[in-house]
């Protein structure tokens, strides 16, 4: 969904489209789809980096047509949530502070890594919103629009429930910073026939 959306933005702007991929090592669809290696230096060895080798790590971007790719990178799923771990309790386990660094260096990545590309518009392929909430958090805290993608028959209700609810919470935060709420759509992908997903959420 998130390359289809890619190329779809690419081929209708003359400046080029950023997309971020943030799964976990080679579970990568977007980076495969886009035919781009997803263990390059990426954004989990970017955001990671100072707590899994001790300093920042620049993530490379590839350039695909009119898009331009920062992988996932070279981190397994184990060694980013080990390294979630590390960089929690490095920041005194405080929320506040695990927040602010999560949306300054995301941030960063945006203006240092895609804006001198030209980019002007970036997509972001999110995994379930359990395993990385501060990251989900910090990419929706800098957002306009969001799209929850729905698997019918695949997708848990209780998963797609959480998402939408850190989306109400960010939305509320939005509110008392003066910030527009989010622009949220729900895509049901491959609905199958009489399915109650919508309703049900």
């Amino acid at each position: 969904m998130t390359a289809n959306l890619a190329w779809a933005m690419a081929s209708a702007n003359l400046e080029p489209i950023g997309a971020v991929d943030t799964a976990f090592g080679g579970n990568s669809t977007l980076c495969k789809l886009l035919g781009v290696d997803p263990l390059t230096p990426g954004f989990w060895d970017y955001l990671l980096g100072p707590f899994v080798v001790g300093r920042q790590v620049e993530p490379t971007v590839s350039a695909v047509g009119n898009i331009r790719v920062v992988s996932n990178g070279r981190l397994t799923s184990h060694a980013v949530n080990w390294a979630l771990s590390d960089m929690v309790a490095a920041l005194g386990r405080d929320p506040g502070k695990v927040g602010d660094y999560v949306l300054e260096e995301i941030g960063r990545l945006v203006t240092r890594y895609l804006m001198p590309h030209g980019v002007g518009i970036v997509v972001v392929d999110l995994p379930s919103t359990a395993s990385v909430g501060p990251v989900a958090w910090a990419f929706l805290m800098r957002a306009s629009v969001v799209n929850l993608v729905v698997q019918a028959g695949s997708t848990h209700l209780d998963e797609a429930r959480e998402a939408l609810g850190l989306i109400s919470a960010v939305n509320q935060q939005r509110a008392q910073l003066g910030v527009r709420p989010l622009v949220t759509y729900l895509i049901i992908n491959s609905a199958l026939p009489n399915d109650n997903t919508t309703n049900q959420l």
